[in-house]
């Protein structure tokens, strides 16, 4: 006959309240998303940074803007007029 066992460093498990649990629960994920705002910068903020860096408007240095035709085509137009 075998019997089940874990590892040695297992930790029994806990119960508490549902309120409880979902205050703690709530706690944990601002904890975690203030966290993380304030390590990790998004990647806007580096684009930004980097554009304002160089003193380009975009990385390219030209503006462009794409939209969608009639038919749901893409349309890419240069600071110039000139649309594809």
């Amino acid at each position: 006959m075998g019997y089940a066992h874990g590892e040695p460093d297992a930790v029994p498990s806990t119960y508490m309240e549902y309120e409880q649990a979902l205050a703690l629960g709530k706690r944990m994920l601002e904890e975690q998303s203030h966290a993380m705002i304030e390590v990790q910068p998004s990647l806007g903020e580096i684009a930004r940074e980097l554009r304002q860096a160089s003193g380009s408007p975009s990385p390219s240095g030209r503006v462009v803007s794409a939209t969608q035709d009639g038919n749901g085509q893409l349309v890419i137009c240069r600071e110039s007029g000139r649309c594809r």
